[in-house]
């Protein structure tokens, strides 16, 4: 992404800063609610946390490391080279981390071995972006989504989904970037986005494949592990990952990506985003503190569009809703609380 839009790496970071943690919001906001639905008891982990850092808290300085040269702006190549140093030479700093010379060729090896069929598909993936660039067929697929959107944004943001979707399929998560970055960044262009911003959007989308059904690799491989049914994990995996389709939506209709330094902008953006993200969670589960009744769930349904569209500015109205929303639960659960004391 750096090189295609000639934006510094350390700039893409700081945007993607906000989109991440609201990523991580939608998807614990998930979880504790299918936790509360099945009433899961609350268990103290602050032990297990304490031995973990105890043990691999020096583990932390090749990440820092490695952020630190990239804020700086050194390439990722020798950025990945510092990295791998890094690890090796902190896990000599303590005995129990040590690595010797057989696992380090050992290491080599397997890192080669998972490299290949990933270099394969990238080079694929740049063959196609040659075909595109040097026959004008990207030019022509932006022609069509325009056309077939009818000039809206949000049709056209569909239509690139589900492209993404299909290309996620066969192709690793930076060959589909790449893929659809050269006949979709135009398209976006052409509705007045940003380039970085266009970039994010496509970036963000072709995450998706890995959790969307009926090819969830990600929820497959989970299933997997845990023995469970693959169609049902992937569906519960694309709920919990609501947030791949969402966040994407609200970069193209809010200041959520921050180039020009509109901090009042960006947190109008946040809370907007919080918001459609708590309204979407209750109205698709039914559940927040406690069991929504049909008449709330109907309220958040109706939220929906208002926070994403904000018509006529009036997007306040929905933060406005989800707030009462979540005060009437709070206040539910404290009046329950009152009664059985």
């Amino acid at each position: 992404m750096a090189q295609f839009t000639g934006v510094p790496y350390s700039d893409i970071m700081i945007a993607s800063i906000a989109p991440a943690i609201l990523y991580f919001f939608c998807t614990l906001l998930y979880v504790h609610i299918m936790a509360c639905k099945l009433e899961l008891p609350t268990v103290s982990r602050t032990e297990a946390v304490w031995s973990v850092m105890k043990q691999g808290a020096h583990f932390l300085i090749p990440l820092i490391l490695i952020t630190a040269l990239l804020m700086m702006g050194y390439s990722p190549l020798l950025v990945g080279v510092a990295g791998c140093a890094a690890i090796l030479l902190t896990a000599a700093i303590r005995s129990h981390s040590r690595v010797g010379v057989r696992k380090i060729i050992e290491g080599l090896k397997s890192g080669a071995l998972l490299a290949l069929p990933i270099s394969v598909a990238c080079a694929a993936a740049g063959i196609i972006v040659g075909v595109v660039g040097q026959t004008g067929i990207g030019l022509q697929f932006t022609q069509f989504v325009v056309a077939l959107s009818g000039g809206y944004l949000f049709t056209a943001l569909i239509m690139i989904s589900l492209v993404a979707l299909v290309l996620g399929m066969g192709l690793p998560v930076t060959a589909a970037y790449i893929v659809l970055a050269v006949m979709a960044v135009p398209l976006l262009g052409d509705f007045g986005l940003p380039l970085l911003t266009s970039h994010l959007i496509v970036f963000w989308l072709s995450q998706t494949s890995n959790v969307t059904p009926p090819i969830a690799l990600a929820a497959f491989a989970g299933a997997g592990v845990a023995n469970a049914s693959p169609m049902k994990s992937s569906v519960e995996a694309f709920k919990l990952a609501a947030g791949l389709f969402l966040i994407p939506v609200m970069m193209a209709y809010t200041g959520l990506i921050n180039t020009e330094g509109d901090f009042a902008g960006l947190a109008i953006a946040v809370v907007q985003t919080v918001a459609i993200i708590i309204a979407m969670a209750v109205a698709i589960e039914g559940y927040l503190i406690k069991r929504l009744s049909l008449l709330e769930r109907g309220v958040a349904f109706i939220s929906l569009p208002i926070l994403l569209f904000n018509p006529a500015g009036f997007g306040f109205v929905g933060v406005a809703v989800v707030s009462v929303l979540l005060f009437m639960q709070w206040r539910g659960v404290s009046k329950g609380y009152s009664r059985a004391a």
